[in-house]
């Protein structure tokens, strides 16, 4: 959890909240490179056996490195150069007392490191490698084969405690949005770049339970009402983390972070919203931004929808009568019965016509037929 403090130059706080920061320290190689773990993972000339846990499998992993793979002079000329002190070996390197770091010679866009020429990037050996691997300590089973989380990706990361998939989505698999391990190394992949968008699933009224289509590949779609933005942070690219919407705002900052989409099923993600707008869902109330009554506008609110509340129940007639209800379609249904879209996450009482009051309870799809004899009645 971390408190975030807005203040003006006098130090005179305007804003505070909690959110949950979105990181882990569970990420680790351990189940399958551990000195005695896995034995298809052995190095050639056996265990390390380090005393230091956290070291220990990165030695191992160094070691195998070096079973498969000899570091040709071209590279080891450049490494020299960028002040490596480059032993025998990667292993040798590591325990005369030079740090190796794999984005040294992989390009790694997490960490901004370009790498080295000639070698492929660092999520593509990793995951091309891994994928037709065998799940540790399963003797049947691939990570490409993997039919649960816990079986396939989070076997190395973000890691079982983590529960970095406890968002809306959280009934899906990893594979279900990203596809399998190897897929993930595909070469003409951009790691860290190339992730599914919001729009691949949240399209014409309708959830996908995966990105993908019937052809194994991406959906694609024209209707960009959940879209990411375009071309952020790079062109042809277009990521969540980088996309905001409505006045400019981060879509983190109503919907929650990747894969902690609110509601999740962790209570310190949820008192963020919980504290906002009293209930737990993505950031639906207008007060929690607008201090003043806005005017009850038919689609300027967030994804073109229309004000919610009190003022626009009294003013949607009018709207109706000069636009017709056709637009509505999309949030309430071909038929005007209620969908998804138009859920109620909180109870709400409403007054309607002749000053009678309604209320409508949470997970109510508000229709038509509320109030009128549907969308023609009276």
């Amino acid at each position: 959890m971390a408190k975030i403090v807005a203040t003006d130059l006098t130090g005179k706080v305007l804003a505070a909240t909690s959110v949950v920061l979105s990181v882990s320290d569970e990420m680790s190689c351990k189940n399958c490179h551990a000195s005695g773990s896995d034995p298809y993972a052995e190095p050639a000339t056996g265990w390390v056996y380090n005393s230091d846990p956290l070291k220990d499998p990165k030695l191992n992993i160094l070691k195998r490195h070096d079973d498969h793979f000899i570091i040709s002079q071209t590279y080891l000329d450049q490494l020299k150069a960028a002040g490596w002190n480059y032993q025998s070996s990667l292993y040798q390197t590591a325990v005369s007392g030079t740090p190796v770091l794999c984005a040294a010679c992989h390009s790694d866009f997490a960490l901004s490191l370009p790498g080295l020429q000639g070698i492929n990037p660092l999520t593509n050996d990793m995951h091309t490698l891994h994928g037709p691997q065998l799940n540790w300590p399963s003797t049947t089973q691939t990570l490409d084969q993997a039919k649960d989380d816990l079986s396939g990706c989070y076997v190395c990361h973000p890691g079982p405690k983590t529960q970095c998939k406890r968002g809306a989505m959280k009934n899906v698999l990893c594979s279900d949005c990203h596809g399998n391990t190897s897929h993930l190394g595909d070469p003409l992949r951009a790691g860290w770049l190339d992730l599914p968008a919001c729009q691949m699933c949240h399209n014409t009224s309708t959830r996908y339970n995966s990105a993908f289509d019937n052809n194994g590949k991406w959906r694609t779609t024209t209707d960009l009402t959940f879209a990411t933005n375009p071309d952020v942070p790079l062109p042809g690219k277009d990521l969540y983390r980088f996309s905001a919407g409505h006045g400019k705002v981060f879509c983190s900052a109503c919907h929650g972070s990747p894969h902690a989409e609110y509601p999740t099923a962790q209570s310190n993600d949820n008192v963020y919203p919980n504290v906002e707008q009293k209930y737990v869902a993505k950031i639906t109330e207008c007060t929690v931004c607008h201090t003043t009554q806005m005017t009850p506008t038919p689609n300027l609110g967030p994804h073109g929808i229309h004000a919610i509340g009190q003022a626009w129940v009294n003013v949607h007639p009018d709207y109706v009568d000069q636009h017709g209800y056709s637009s509505c379609a999309y949030c309430h249904g071909s038929n005007y019965t209620g969908l998804f879209l138009s859920q109620a996450k909180v109870s709400r009482t409403f007054t309607v016509e002749n000053g009678q009051k309604k209320t409508f309870n949470a997970g109510h799809n508000f229709n038509c037929y509320d109030c009128h004899n549907g969308p023609n009645g009276g």
